[in-house]
């Protein structure tokens, strides 16, 4: 079968048809041609061709109503080159308006068309890529990705429905690990910002003396090392919306600077003297209780109540157990495998806590998938930590903030002892970024040399 491109061509003089038919099919290119707009319709509907070449004026209809025919009917995937007099290059021009990919003058210099030829069907091959990429993109993130029949999930979509379509400044909290990013991705992906830029920002990994560069960019000249000027981060998000995630570790300047943007919707850049507008929606989370390190003087009250006009909380997995078994199906088949857990294993999965939340979780059935061997994965096939956790060593929770943060501190240490502090093997484990293992690590130390 030839593989090659298909091309129709459009065009009432016979003369010039049998010219450019020829030519083309001596290029490789298989072709079919039609004399007006209504048989190339008819032949359009028996197989849609890569790309139309097609004159303006036509016996039945202008060009335009083929042009028109292919939007309609949603055949985006086809490219299309008018051919026109130049006396008639306004109508050329009218063309690329309502979406042709390139006009040709008549008469055809045949080596230019066939470099047009070539534009038109690779450019039409990288947006036809980066259209399905962006349905990929889109399924990821629409609200059936994301698992929670419990009502507190189902209150979180309702939420998520309802906000997407706004501008509203969203506060995202909850522990490590409960997907907080899924959520504010998928804000944007529901939103009219879709397709604008979605800049995901660690503000706890990002080195404290270049945040402020990262964010807001630089003029040339600012400081030893700035030879261009560079946009930050707010900018190349503008049209889109920018993710602050871990926002909590933003130092007192920064959190001043933040809220000058969020009252205003204007920044300077470093060094520079003029204001730069901005539109980008901010979507900001933090996996510490905001509210609490506004009482302790760690946060400005007044930023807080500025991120904190729609508010999402993202409960532990362990609060929502009626959940487990619908991710473990989900995590199962994304292993592209047909496998399921016998009961012991299964029944593990459901008492055991998860302090690394849905992340956790996930880690530990792709490892069972890789150690085991489906479709029946047993209890030996969890990660050691999991088949070894007896009821008792884990404390139940209850409404005090510093037990929950001694249950995480006392898990992470002891899956860290079991890698032989391997920091690398234990994050995955937990399912958390390294480097928030790292910070989480420096503040455990921290608070040892403090006592």
């Amino acid at each position: 079968m030839n593989n090659k491109p298909s091309i129709l061509i459009v065009e009432d003089d016979c003369r010039q048809n049998k010219l450019l038919t020829d030519f083309l099919l001596g290029q490789g290119y298989r072709v079919r041609s039609a004399l007006d707009c209504g048989q190339a319709i008819s032949l359009i509907g028996e197989e849609e061709p890569h790309l139309i070449l097609s004159d303006v004026n036509l016996p039945d209809h202008s060009g335009l109503y083929i042009l028109d025919h292919i939007q309609v009917a949603r055949h985006l995937e086809i490219a299309f080159v008018a051919m026109t007099a130049f006396t008639s290059i306004d109508v050329a021009v009218e063309f690329m308006r309502k979406g042709a990919d390139d006009y040709i003058a008549k008469p055809i210099n045949l080596a230019d068309l066939l470099a047009r030829i070539g534009r038109a069907l690779e450019t039409k091959k990288v947006r036809s890529r980066l259209s399905q990429l962006e349905s990929q993109v889109h399924e990821r993130y629409s609200l059936n990705q994301i698992i929670g029949h419990s009502p507190t999930m189902q209150r979180i979509f309702r939420t998520i429905e309802r906000v997407a379509p706004t501008n509203a400044t969203v506060l995202i909290t909850g522990r490590t690990g409960t997907g907080k990013e899924m959520v504010a991705k998928s804000i944007h992906i529901h939103s009219g910002r879709a397709r604008g830029q979605f800049i995901d920002v660690d503000c706890g990994a990002m080195p404290e003396h270049l945040i402020n560069s990262e964010l807001f960019g630089y003029q040339k000249g600012a400081f030893t090392g700035a030879t261009e000027t560079r946009k930050g981060l707010f900018e190349v998000a503008g049209g889109g919306t920018i993710f602050l995630d871990e926002v909590h570790n933003l130092k007192s300047d920064l959190q001043t600077s933040l809220l000058r943007v969020l009252q205003e919707r204007t920044f300077r850049r470093i060094g520079g003297r003029e204001n730069i507008d901005i539109d980008v929606r901010i979507v900001a989370a933090s996996n510490v209780d905001l509210a609490e390190a506004v009482r302790q003087g760690k946060f400005r009250e007044d930023l807080y109540y500025r991120l904190n006009v729609i508010s999402i909380h993202i409960p532990d997995l362990s609060a929502r157990k009626e959940d487990i078994p619908h991710l473990i199906t989900h995590f199962l088949k994304k292993g592209a495998t047909r496998a399921e857990f016998n009961k012991s294993a299964f029944q593990k999965l459901m008492t055991y806590p998860w302090p690394g939340n849905v992340r956790e979780l996930q880690n530990a059935i792709e490892y069972a998938l890789v150690m085991g061997q489906p479709p029946f994965l047993k209890l030996e096939d969890l990660p050691i930590h999991i088949c070894e956790h007896a009821e008792s060593e884990v404390p139940r929770r209850t409404s005090d903030a510093r037990s929950l943060e001694s249950v995480e501190r006392a898990h992470i240490l002891r899956i860290l002892e079991e890698t032989g502090h391997d920091q690398g093997r234990t994050a995955e484990i937990l399912g958390i970024d390294r480097r928030t293992l790292s910070r989480k690590l420096a503040r455990y130390n921290e608070q040892a040399l403090g006592s």
